[in-house]
């Protein structure tokens, strides 16, 4: 392959077409995930830290304390209510392009502003990552997009191909910082083994604390987890190029995280939701389920819905 049509074929890659529905979908999904996040996370408990214990992220470098509860809460409200705006007012024709942008990059500035709060603690909380930085080419995505229009367009496709390419970059390089770090002993010491039965004895005992450490004492369990792990973090970019292999990476990330969260007791569940937010075609799904319009849906103007009667009566005379 030459230079030329290697460019072209990588270009096609992360900025080639997609369905204006699908991108409809991902915003949609993404905003519910970060409106959760934000009213279930017990974010104004940071509230009360000690000012010496305060490590400002560099997104708030300009505090030098954590700020009050009130601006806090104020935050989550202001994400809730961009959400809420986005779905029923981002429906109108005639306010969908400015109202779902402006809404979407108000939600995610909000959430960004929370993520970076928890990681100023002095210790790095890899919780919301994937989820903050793979939502970002969403922010500059066009708010047009309409559940009815299926054709692929580059408009619309660039934004959740960025997207797929930040979050397996994300994954890519946590594979790679281990192996930086650790090398090969990540997965054939007894890394995982110890890893394991930390979960029983950690704070709050995991749900599968017991389990994690029966798995601990059987070599060589440990090393064939650490192994999945790290291939399905290193291999993670496949999937931009094959898209066959994507229902694979969504289920092992459930997997890996739950797992995670069940043996270990660390809530990484954001993760496998943006993996299965930005890797499901949500139209073809919706198409091959026969649902219902949804809520995504916008409500056609009188004039365009008269004149989509009047084609179909022509077309069957």
């Amino acid at each position: 392959m030459s230079g030329s049509k290697a460019l072209r074929r990588l270009d096609d890659l992360l900025f080639g077409p997609e369905a204006p529905a699908r991108l409809l979908a991902v915003q949609g999904l993404f905003l519910v995930l970060i409106s959760l996040r934000a009213i279930l996370s017990p974010y104004p408990k940071l509230a009360g830290a000690p000012a010496g214990l305060f490590k400002p992220a560099w997104v708030i470098s300009y505090f030098d304390h954590m700020p009050p509860r009130s601006v806090i809460v104020a935050v989550q409200l202001v994400i809730v209510a961009a959400a809420a705006s986005w779905f029923l007012i981002g429906r109108n024709p005639q306010w969908r392009g400015p109202i779902r942008r402006t809404t979407f990059a108000v939600a995610w500035l909000g959430f960004l502003f929370l993520a970076a709060l928890r990681g100023s603690r002095g210790k790095i909380f890899h919780i919301e990552l994937v989820l903050v930085w793979a939502a970002l080419p969403l922010v500059f995505a066009p708010g047009d997009a309409r559940w009815s229009d299926r054709t692929p367009k580059r408009r619309y496709g660039w934004p959740i191909r960025s997207a797929i390419g930040v979050m397996s970059a994300i994954y890519c390089m946590t594979g790679i910082w281990k192996l930086r770090n650790s090398g090969t002993d990540w997965v054939f010491s007894d890394n995982m083994k110890l890893s394991l039965l930390w979960g029983r004895v950690r704070g709050e005992r995991p749900p599968l604390g017991d389990l994690g450490v029966w798995l601990a004492d059987h070599h060589p369990l440990p090393r064939v987890f650490a192994a999945c792990i790290l291939l399905f973090e290193v291999t993670f970019p496949l999937v931009i190029v094959f898209r066959r292999i994507r229902p694979l990476y969504v289920a092992a990330a459930w997997m890996f995280h739950l797992g995670t969260l069940l043996l270990l007791g660390l809530d990484y569940v954001v993760w496998p939701c943006t993996v299965t937010i930005l890797l499901v075609n949500w139209p073809a799904v919706s198409d091959r389920l026969g649902v219902a319009k949804p809520l995504l849906a916008s409500p056609e103007p009188v004039g365009a819905a008269y004149a989509t009667q009047e084609a179909g009566t022509v077309m069957t005379t």
